[in-house]
C-alpha cells in the first residue's frame, strides 16, 4: 500500500491511494488530506473497496483522533478509582488510608497510561518513528518515576512525602510535554517511511495489558506499605485493568458502532 501526495512546498493538500492485490494494483480517486470545512490537523477516512473500484472518502462519524487519548485516560482513571474504591473498603481499609491510595492510585496511571498508549502500539505495523522514539521515552520515564512514586509512603518524614507527591503530580506532564517537544523537532526534520514488518496488533494489545498489570500491581503493592499482601494486590491490579479495558470497549462502541475486536 502507498499513498501519493499532490501539494505545494508547505503541505501536501491531496492524496491518493495505491493498494498492491497479488493480481493487480488498484489506485483510488484523489481525495483532499485536510477537511478544509474545520480545519483539522487530522481526517479519518473510509475506504471502500470493490470489484472495479477503489473509493475513498472522509468519514465525519469517526472521533476526533487528538481527543481520543484524552477522553480514554478520564475513562480509564474514573474506572480504575471507583474499582479501587470499592475493593478497599469491602477489604475494611480505613478512609483516610484508601483515599491515599486513591491519589497513588492517580500518579501510577500518569505513568502506565502513555506507555500503553504510545510504546506499545508504537511497536506495531506502520508507525512513524517518532511514535517509537517517543514511546521509547515513555517507557524509560515510567520506570524512572516509578521508583519514586513506589518509594513515596515510605519516606517517615510526612511534609517530604506530600513534596515528593505533589511534585510527581506536576513533572510527570511536564515531562510528558517536554519530552513530545523534543521528539517531534528532533523527528520532523528527517522523516521516515512508516515500517510495516514489525508485531501484529494482537501482540502488542496483550503486552499492553500485561505490561499495565504487572506495573501497577507492583507501584500499588509498594504503595499500600505492604498493608496488602501480594494476591491482593494482583487481584485488584486485574480487577481495575479489566475493567477500564471493558469500559474502553463499550465506549468505542458507543461512539462508533463497532469495536476493535471486531
Amino acid at each position: 500500500m502507498y499513498v501519493y501526495g499532490y501539494g505545494g512546498f508547505s503541505a501536501v493538500d491531496y492524496l491518493r491511494l495505491i493498494v498492491q492485490y497479488p493480481d493487480q494494483a488498484r489506485q483510488s480517486n484523489i481525495f483532499p488530506s485536510v477537511e478544509e470545512a474545520n480545519y483539522q490537523h487530522e481526517t479519518a477516512f473510509r475506504v471502500s473497496v470493490t470489484n472495479g473500484s477503489l473509493q475513498v472518502e472522509p468519514d465525519p462519524q469517526a472521533p476526533a483522533g487528538r481527543r481520543a487519548p484524552i477522553t480514554a485516560f478520564g475513562v480509564t482513571l474514573a474506572v480504575e478509582l471507583a474499582v479501587t474504591a470499592l475493593v478497599l473498603l469491602r477489604l475494611g481499609v480505613a478512609r483516610r488510608e484508601v483515599g491515599i491510595l486513591l491519589l497513588m492510585i492517580t500518579l501510577i496511571n500518569l505513568l502506565s497510561f502513555p506507555v500503553v498508549w504510545i510504546f506499545f502500539p508504537a511497536l506495531g505495523f506502520f508507525q512513524e518513528e517518532s511514535a517509537r522514539v517517543f514511546g521509547t521515552y515513555m517507557l524509560v520515564m515510567a520506570l524512572g518515576y516509578g521508583g519514586v512514586v513506589g518509594g513515596i509512603r515510605w519516606v517517615d518524614n510526612v511534609c517530604r512525602r506530600w513534596v515528593l507527591g505533589i511534585g510527581a503530580l506536576v513533572s510527570i506532564p511536564l515531562m510528558l510535554f517536554l519530552g513530545l517537544i523534543v521528539v517531534v523537532n528532533f523527528t520532523s526534520y528527517s522523516p521516515t517511511p512508516p515500517l510495516a514488518d514489525e508485531l501484529p496488533y494482537g501482540v502488542t494489545l496483550t503486552l499492553s495489558e500485561l505490561f499495565a498489570f504487572g506495573f501497577e500491581a507492583l507501584l500499588l503493592y509498594l504503595a499500600s506499605r505492604r498493608m496488602l499482601h501480594i494476591g491482593q494486590v494482583a487481584l485488584l491490579s486485574l480487577l481495575m485493568n479489566g475493567a477500564s479495558f471493558l469500559a474502553g470497549l463499550l465506549l468505542q462502541l458507543l461512539l462508533n458502532g463497532q469495536s476493535f475486536l471486531w
